[in-house]
């Protein structure tokens, strides 16, 4: 039987993120990742692309579009308008952390970040892709090690 304070499942984007959140609130928290592999998997780093869009708004107009868009399209699901706002308010600020851990952002040929649109998008580029996924989860991994994450590999929900 493992003990842990804080156990977090999955291994893709969303829970290693979460893992690190968790060591950012406590730092004196035993954390555990479940993964069901040592290997890139998950919808964000196991694609076959081996990228990732993201949507980042950069301004007012493309916050308030992006906000009409995710309503528009809800139905006949139901939407929190807040938490859609909450997502458009720390885009960027996402972003610039999955940079600062190392994520890869496709650029054109001067060298700046390319923007397409998005899945749902119709009108705005404004997902950035993040390539070289396999070469990021590993990075991950590594960001996770130093701060004392442990990983435990070979379980599935």
């Amino acid at each position: 039987m493992v003990k842990t304070d804080i156990l977090v499942i999955g291994s893709g984007l969303a829970g290693m993120r979460a893992a690190m959140a968790a060591r950012e609130t406590d730092p004196e928290a035993d954390i555990t990742l479940l993964t069901p592999s040592s290997e890139p998997c998950g919808s964000s780093f196991a694609n076959i692309h081996n990228q990732l869009g993201m949507q980042v708004c950069l301004n007012e107009n493309e916050k308030r579009t992006f906000i009409e868009e995710a309503i528009a399209i809800a139905p006949p699901g139901v939407i929190d308008t807040e938490l859609v706002r909450i997502l458009v308010e720390e885009s960027l600020g996402a972003f610039k952390y999955l940079q600062s851990l190392g994520a890869s952002v496709m650029m054109d040929s001067t060298g700046h970040p390319v923007r397409v649109k998005g899945c749902f998008s119709p009108v705005q580029p404004r997902a950035y892709i993040l390539t070289d996924m396999h070469r990021f989860y590993y990075r991950l991994l590594r960001v996770l090690e130093h701060r004392e994450i442990r990983l435990m590999v070979g379980y599935e929900v």
